[in-house]
């Protein structure tokens, strides 16, 4: 619903006031930041989490990838470097990100 204020209870019961953060935890319970309230709650994962949580948990817009994996692409990459070294008349191509 959309009134403010401080309830726990089910879904239609469940009342907040500023919503300012959300997350999951490893076991399922969704933990909502009440900036409104000042205070830290949780839905447990047994639990409907409110409508509203949907909106609030969208897939991040960019593909998510390991630090190592985005090292190794570049590496494999005959064309990706950025400095070269000039060291007696031999060229050495390098990658800035490793330096």
């Amino acid at each position: 619903q959309n009134e403010g204020g401080y309830a726990n209870g089910a879904m239609q019961d469940a009342r907040f006031l500023d919503l300012s953060d959300v997350a999951v935890d490893r076991n399922g319970n969704v933990l909502v930041a009440d900036s409104g309230n000042c205070c830290i709650r949780k839905v447990a994962a047994r639990l409907t989490p409110p409508a509203f949580f949907s909106q609030l948990l969208t897939p991040p817009m960019h593909k998510s990838s390991l630090l190592a994996d985005d090292l190794q692409k570049g590496l494999e990459s005959a064309d990706f470097h950025d400095v070269t070294f000039v060291v007696d008349s031999e060229r050495i191509p390098a990658h800035r990100f490793l330096l």
